[in-house]
């Protein structure tokens, strides 16, 4: 039977341990702390799968703590949820910069508490088993950036962004380079009025999301210690660990960003465009559909009509001859009357005669649309092959690196 996870809960208030202690005792083994002091003691000695932290406490606050917990390596990944009565943007912003990964209310919903624990607990599962991966992929990534300037770097990758087709991939190059710079961070991606967010570390913490949210209204670079966020109109990246000790490459790499972001906007709306496009060309195959059904059932109607108008009037003329003869007209005053009639019947079959004519008419306008779609599809088709034969190249490339471009 697979053990329950340890929930470890530092608040000082007993009715809210015990509140706590209700809401998740079912399905996890519950821990207790009074203060904040007792409570780094008990992490440190129990190493908790998940942490629920009090931010006002005596003595050590909510916020010391976390960043105390957070300094030992046995417990870095260990989830912390931050515990209080209030949820402003600065007090986000400072459990956030203590290394936090959630804020709840302490007067919230159970049902939402438990999700986060939940949700949390398998951010960190998931966590665990690519940490090896990416201790190596931290290694590939220093000998990359050995071998590679950071200019040349960011000049790759606008190059390799042309050839690509999603925005998922352009997030995914995208991190390639900056762990290249030794960075990392997380992007929200604005594509077809949805919100996409992307991290290098593969999973957004719902704390990073609020805080992107939040910050995509300050200035194009927004500052907040080793944290900076670039805000566009279609994409904010926020980068976690600024090398803030060294000016030089701290202003080096807010020069590239904004370029790298101004051609990864135009390169959105690029995508943006081509969906509408596809869009636009189903929507017109199915208008084209929709007019040869109308056209072909309306000349189905005229054709009806018009042999039904035959069988009308050839039927009033065989009544009218029989009628004739009981009237007691002359031979020359039956004629007359016949022929009359007989001239107007044929002057009227004259002018519903037009099946032909019509059918023609119908042959050459749907022959056209027809025309027309089947350059569109040829040009949708032209543009799904170059982009398949990009991608292609895309992955046979590997990494971004600049050793194929000349600087200077």
């Amino acid at each position: 039977m697979k053990k329950a996870a340890t929930i470890l809960i530092i608040d000082d208030n007993k009715i809210v341990r015990s509140t706590l202690e209700e809401s998740l005792k079912l399905d996890y083994q519950i821990e207790f702390a009074t203060d904040g002091s007792k409570g780094l003691e008990k992490a440190l000695s129990l190493k908790p799968d998940l942490i629920l932290l009090d931010v006002e406490m005596p003595n050590l606050n909510g916020y010391e703590v976390c960043e105390q917990i957070k300094k030992h390596p046995e417990l870095t990944y260990t989830p912390i949820i931050f515990l209080s009565s209030h949820t402003s943007i600065e007090q986000k912003l400072q459990g956030y910069d203590a290394g936090g990964d959630d804020y709840v209310l302490k007067s919230g919903h159970t049902e939402e508490l438990q999700a986060k624990v939940k949700l949390l607990l398998k951010k960190k599962y998931l966590k665990h088993q690519i940490k090896s991966e990416a201790k190596e992929a931290e290694l590939v990534a220093i000998e990359a950036l050995a071998s590679s300037s950071e200019l040349g770097q960011a000049m790759r990758f606008i190059e390799k962004s042309f050839a690509i087709g999603s925005i998922s991939t352009l997030a995914e190059q995208l991190f390639r380079m900056l762990e290249n710079f030794q960075l990392s961070g997380c992007i929200l991606v604005k594509f077809e009025n949805e919100d996409h967010f992307f991290s290098s570390n593969g999973q957004t913490k719902p704390l990073e999301t609020d805080l992107i949210s939040l910050l995509s209204t300050k200035d194009r670079i927004f500052d907040f210690k080793s944290r900076t966020q670039f805000n566009f109109s279609k994409t904010n990246l926020l980068i976690k660990n600024m090398p803030i000790d060294d000016p030089i490459r701290n202003g080096r790499i807010k020069d590239l960003i904004p370029a790298i972001l101004s051609s990864l906007d135009e390169k959105v709306l690029a995508l943006e465009s081509e969906q509408s496009l596809i869009a636009q060309t189903s929507e017109l195959m199915d208008s084209f559909n929709l007019i040869n059904h109308t056209l072909e059932q309306l000349a189905s109607s005229l054709k009806s009509t018009q042999e039904q108008s035959v069988q009308i009037l050839s039927g009033m003329m065989h009544t009218l001859e029989d009628a004739l003869l009981g009237m007691g007209l002359n031979e020359a005053q039956e004629a007359y009357i016949i022929k009359f009639i007989d001239d107007a019947v044929n002057e009227t079959l004259d002018l519903t005669d037009t099946r032909d004519e019509l059918e023609s008419s119908f042959s050459t306008i749907t022959s056209s649309i027809e025309q027309v779609l089947s350059k569109q599809k040829q040009s949708m088709l032209k543009i799904s092959q170059v982009r398949k034969k990009s991608e292609d190249n895309l992955d046979n490339s590997g990494d971004i690196e600049d050793d194929d471009i000349e600087l200077f």
